[in-house]
This record gives structure tokens, C-alpha cells and sequence, in this order.
């Protein structure tokens, strides 16, 4: 009669054991912030869409191939190729892949068209954060004139892009920037998204001019 309770014992042990290794393996953080979204998400992807074939997509990849893989997208959107640069208080290597400054760091961007001429220039200053866990943080920056790293007021980011200051320009003024960006997107087609506008997983496909993928989206997007 003990049999069944000895199993179920050691069942339990054994998925205790489990749940103890994905915290081992991946972090609290990730697991609790994974639960959080399967519990939050709302995602609709475009019809005939796998994520198997999906993650199967390569940069480089034709058009063709992409909808031969997983189907026609949802939506498409036109976008613009450009560089961008960052001046930045600590290094940031996430920016070389997405183009964005991430972290409690202050931080001067400059944007340039594919004439190579200053197109925008935005940034912030880092003032503080308090709190803890994954719901409890609040994060300060304060954003507006000569509010960046480099201390630029708007008026001179307005007298730089009216004189088409180069990147060249922009270094022999500021120095060297910390990290380098390039985007080839002119074009882009949605896998995904959320009816309600919550939290959902993102799917997008960025194509270049000749109508290769140039950039790949598969994360969680947070609302």
C-alpha cells in the first residue's frame, strides 16, 4: 500500500530537482520573468507561421525563402537605412546590435542618412535607481536640453544637421564614439503582434534593397 506515496515522493523530488537546475542554469531572474510573460502575453502570429522554421531564417536569406519558410507576414513597413554612433558613459555592446543605448548610462546618439549627412541626435542623463526585484525598480533620466553625455544643447545639434555635419565632423568635434551601428532595412515584414497592445512575442524580418533579410526579431516584447 506504500508504493504509490514512495513514487509520488520521489516524483516530486525529481521535479523539485528540475525546477532547482533551470534556476541554476538560466537564473531566477529569467525563469520568473519567463512565467511572468507566458502568464501576460498576447500574441497573435500571421497564418501558416512556425517558429521552427522560423529559427531556421539566416541573414542573407532572399525574400522568397523567408515566405517559403513561414508564410506571408501579418504586415509590412518601409523603413530607412542608416549609422549611428554613441558616445556613452560605459561601453554598450548591445548597441551594435540594435542600434540602442541600454542600462543606467548617459549617452549622446548620432544618427546619419545614407548621404552620410546628421539626420537626429538624441540622449539622456542617468540620475538614479531604487528598489529591487522584478517589479519593484524605478529608474530616473532626466532628457531634454544639453541633457546627454556629452552635454550638447539642442541648438547645436540644430546648427550641426543644417550644415550636414558628416560623422567625420561629428568625431573631429567630439572625439571617438564608443560604439558604431549600421542598418540596411528599407524594408520589413510582421510575423506578430498583440490584439490588446500587451506584452507579446515579437517575429519581425528586416530586409535590405536587394530583398535579403538583413535583421531578425525573436524576442519578448514588453508593453
Amino acid at each position: 500500500m506504500s508504493t504509490p506515496v514512495k513514487y509520488s515522493l520521489i516524483g516530486c523530488a525529481v521535479f523539485v530537482i528540475a525546477i532547482v537546475g533551470v534556476f541554476v542554469l538560466v537564473g531566477p531572474k529569467e525563469v520568473l520573468s519567463s512565467i511572468l510573460f507566458s502568464l501576460s502575453n498576447d500574441t497573435e502570429f500571421a497564418p501558416g507561421f512556425s517558429q521552427d522554421e522560423f529559427d531556421k531564417i539566416k541573414i542573407g536569406d532572399p525574400e522568397s525563402a523567408v515566405i517559403s519558410a513561414v508564410g506571408k507576414p501579418i504586415s509590412e513597413y518601409k523603413s530607412e537605412a542608416y549609422t549611428k554612433i554613441a558616445f556613452a558613459g560605459a561601453p554598450n555592446p548591445e548597441f551594435r546590435k540594435e542600434g540602442i543605448v541600454r542600462g543606467d548610462v548617459d549617452y549622446t546618439t548620432f544618427t546619419f542618412s545614407t548621404d552620410g549627412t546628421l539626420k537626429s541626435a538624441h540622449g539622456q542623463k542617468f540620475i538614479s535607481r531604487t528598489g529591487g526585484g522584478m517589479s519593484n525598480i524605478e529608474i530616473t533620466f532626466q532628457m531634454g536640453d544639453a541633457q546627454n553625455f556629452l552635454g550638447i544643447k539642442n541648438s547645436e545639434i540644430e546648427a550641426l544637421k543644417k550644415t550636414g555635419a558628416t560623422q567625420a565632423v561629428i568625431e573631429a568635434k567630439y572625439g571617438k564614439p564608443a560604439e558604431f551601428f549600421e542598418s540596411t532595412v528599407v524594408r520589413g515584414l510582421i510575423y506578430s503582434r498583440s490584439p490588446s497592445s500587451d506584452n507579446y512575442h515579437q517575429r519581425k524580418i528586416g530586409l535590405d534593397e536587394a530583398g535579403n533579410v538583413a535583421k531578425i526579431v525573436n524576442k519578448r516584447y514588453w508593453d
